[in-house]
């Protein structure tokens, strides 16, 4: 009997399914799968016979007027966003029961999650491509007001493109917050705010301020780009020694990262070093004050390791530790609510979809109603540390030991000559 009534429903759910897009410009060509907040269908427009993605809210959230506006934010921030590292929202319209979707382009390739699990690692010059492409569309984003929130490798996709390159784009803006002074261009936020102490975000890959429950702006999105650029670099989060989602953003708030050279299988060069433990400081104001800058730093480090060999700067000695500010009132107090909903969505790509656990202890995976760690005593978490010394550079310093061994060989040959004339 039980079996019955599932053949029936799994019947039913195919038959629904066919006729999804009646009514509609597009034709439904097959199923990708289902995240959060809805499911992700491969679809063909029905006149251009051009093959999309159209991702269509989920039946039980169609009643939900959080969810309802949540999916507006979205669509509406994409289809605001022109840029070739942003995924491109083409049309939006609603199916025949009511229930909205929005419709994108079509990628080809898989996520950057796929690809750390492959490779597990990536060369120096392509980790440092793939996030200054991140930091361009982020910093495309953050001009209109808008934080992504949600940074990390299942929403990041390395696309193939028709001249064999590869190219990475951001999808899945679902849980992005329009800032209060947003420009007119920006969608308007929410009708409804997050309740109070939600973490918006997967803890993984969270911000200090959001693992505490404070508003976060476009700085949370460029300390989790930094989090992208050690994640490719070392092949490994700088607190992946921790498990649990209470652990893991305590991690972010009270834990010195190490340089991501420590765990690199090639030479990282100094200033790279440098410039992610900057992205990763506890306090926003420590660190690159905007997409932007973060990029132009990158590009600077890249373009000093080009430069041809020859009379070079050399570091004798190491760089000292950072030291850990300690000044009073720096570390939040108490929790207080982030100007959203609540819900994430997956990832929008056409190859993979990947929306994580949605349990709430979840690491990885986004989650819905995380509250946030308490606020840190003022003697600890969230303090900047202070700015890192450069160890003193002399130059010419490969010199010293040459010219002391000439000195040597002139000695010992000198005290030769002394001996064959007695």
């Amino acid at each position: 009997m039980g079996t019955t009534h599932s053949t029936e429903r799994a019947a039913v759910a195919a038959q629904t399914e066919a006729d999804l897009f009646t009514g509609t410009h597009y034709r439904l060509v097959a199923r990708i799968g289902a995240g959060a907040m809805g499911e992700v269908f491969v679809v063909e427009h029905r006149e251009l016979g051009r093959e999309l993605v159209a991702k269509v809210l989920h039946r039980e959230f169609a009643s939900d007027p959080r969810v309802v506006d949540r999916m507006r934010v979205e669509r509406q921030s994409l289809g605001r966003l022109s840029h070739p590292n942003i995924v491109s929202v083409v049309d939006s319209s609603t199916v025949p029961d009511g229930r909205p979707f929005m419709v994108m382009e079509r990628l080809r390739g898989r996520t950057l999650a796929e690809e750390l699990r492959e490779r597990g690692k990536l060369p120096v010059y392509e980790a440092v491509r793939f996030a200054c492409e991140l930091l361009s569309a982020l910093a495309a984003t953050h001009a209109i007001g808008i934080v992504h929130r949600d940074i990390k490798p299942a929403n990041l996709f390395i696309c193939k493109l028709t001249d064999g390159s590869r190219q990475l784009k951001v999808l899945d803006f679902g849980i992005a917050r329009v800032l209060p002074d947003a420009p007119a261009t920006a969608p308007l936020p929410l009708v409804l705010p997050t309740d109070v102490g939600i973490m918006m975000g997967t803890p993984r890959f969270a911000s200090p301020e959001a693992a505490v429950g404070q508003r976060v702006d476009a700085r949370a999105d460029v300390y989790a780009a930094a989090l992208m650029l050690y994640l490719m670099l070392a092949g490994r989060g700088p607190f992946d020694h921790r498990s649990g989602a209470a652990s893991v953003m305590a991690a972010h708030v009270s834990d010195e990262p190490a340089p991501p050279s420590k765990y690199a299988s090639e030479p990282i060069p100094f200033p790279l070093d440098q410039a992610v433990l900057r992205g990763l400081r506890k306090n926003p104001a420590e660190r690159f004050q905007s997409a932007v800058d973060f990029k132009l730093e990158l590009e600077s480090t890249v373009a000093l390791l080009r430069k041809p060999l020859g009379w070079v700067e050399t570091t004798l000695f190491p760089p000292s530790k950072p030291a850990t500010s300690s000044a009073p009132g720096s570390a939040p107090q108490g929790t207080r609510s982030l100007d959203d909903s609540s819900v994430d969505d997956s990832s929008l790509d056409d190859s993979s979809l990947d929306d994580g656990s949605l349990d709430d202890s979840s690491v990885d995976g986004t989650t819905f109603q995380m509250p946030a760690l308490a606020a840190a005593p003022k003697d600890a978490a969230l303090e900047a540390p202070a700015s890192i010394e450069r160890a003193p550079r002399r130059k010419w310093a490969f010199l010293v030991p040459f010219i002391l061994g000439m000195v040597v060989a002139s000695a010992v040959a000198l005290a030769v000559v002394v001996v064959f004339r007695r």
